[in-house]
């Protein structure tokens, strides 16, 4: 007899050998039997994160279906009440909010992604400490898709707003192993990178995209730069407070320059993710009100996935 417990081993079983479409059949006879069941449908939203594509739209209304849900909207009411644990919310939450960024429902998304996030902030991580980190990943940090991917997608984001624009003097800051580099190379006149990571910057001058790379904290280095376009990827989640980093960026900017930047949102002014990788979250309200402070005006802001996350990806201009 397929028992519940039976039915998810066989769906894990198939998981781990790589067999998605086996393991999303499998453990959707879970879900029929039991749509609260938190591990069943960890899995599910893990496969479903794992193959889209072809056929996504369908995979999710058939998940939706398995557990009765109805539709999008309605699954979005249920799912964060599977459980009362914060690290179980955050996983189902963020598992399903890349999802819904995916098929386009942005309100969803943003919705789940709200549950993850608190108004208990946490302090911010010492420099040496984020130094420290950042030292220990630059030898694999290429090598997991979900950076790439990332840039990707947040490059496609830059050029529907600046393609065909420029040449630009770009600030890639912080550049990391200069990831993004070859990315924003069709874009720049001349490319500056800088990081904290000594480490990360001897990656980003192997790529031979920049023509010059800087140690040091953004906040102190940023005020000595020049350029027209300021790129700032996957990292301001490192500050509980905007302003002095993006008062370092104007200082940075010529007068019309552009300052483009991904930003992990919030329902309001300024949270913290609930589990996983600390990161403060900003409400959409807060960032125009801080980077307006500075003499920018925000042009575009679209939800994409940074990190597999929901995240706003922003480009402003400054004051000419």
């Amino acid at each position: 007899m397929n028992t519940p417990t039976a039915l998810f081993e066989s769906a894990i079983a198939f998981y781990l050998a790589d067999d998605f479409a086996k393991s999303f059949r499998t453990v959707l006879q879970v879900l029929r039997l039991d749509p609260l069941d938190f591990e069943a449908q960890g899995l599910a939203l893990r496969i479903l994160n794992r193959i889209y594509g072809k056929g996504f739209a369908v995979n999710v209304q058939n998940w939706i279906d398995a557990c009765q849900f109805g539709n999008m909207d309605n699954a979005a009411m249920i799912v964060p009440g599977i459980s009362d644990d914060s690290g179980e919310i955050y996983i189902l939450c963020t598992l399903f909010a890349a999802i819904a960024c995916r098929l386009g429902y942005d309100e969803v998304s943003l919705r789940l992604f709200g549950h993850c996030v608190t108004d208990d902030l946490p302090q911010s991580a010492p420099l040496h400490d984020t130094e420290s980190e950042y030292r220990a990943l630059a030898d694999g940090y290429d090598d997991n898709p979900i950076h790439q991917m990332s840039v990707t997608d947040f490059a496609t984001f830059l050029f529907r707003h600046l393609g065909g624009s420029g040449p630009y003097d770009i600030i890639d800051a912080p550049c990391g192993t200069g990831l993004a580099g070859p990315a924003l190379a069709p874009l720049a006149r001349r490319m500056v990178g800088c990081d904290l990571s000594a480490e990360m910057l001897a990656k980003a001058e192997q790529r031979g995209c920049y023509d010059t790379l800087i140690a040091g904290d953004l906040t102190e280095v940023l005020p000595r730069l020049s350029g027209n376009l300021m790129v700032c990827l996957g990292s301001l989640y490192y500050f509980k407070d905007l302003a002095p980093i993006t008062a370092a960026a104007a200082a940075a900017l010529h007068p019309g320059g552009w300052l483009a930047f991904s930003d992990f949102p919030a329902p309001r002014g300024v949270m913290a993710t609930i589990h996983g990788n600390p990161r403060y979250c900003r409400g959409k309200d807060y960032v125009r009100e801080t980077l307006s402070a500075q003499g920018f005006t925000a042009v575009a802001s679209d939800l994409g996935l940074y990190f597999g996350l929901p995240c706003l990806y922003w480009l402003f201009r400054k004051g000419e």
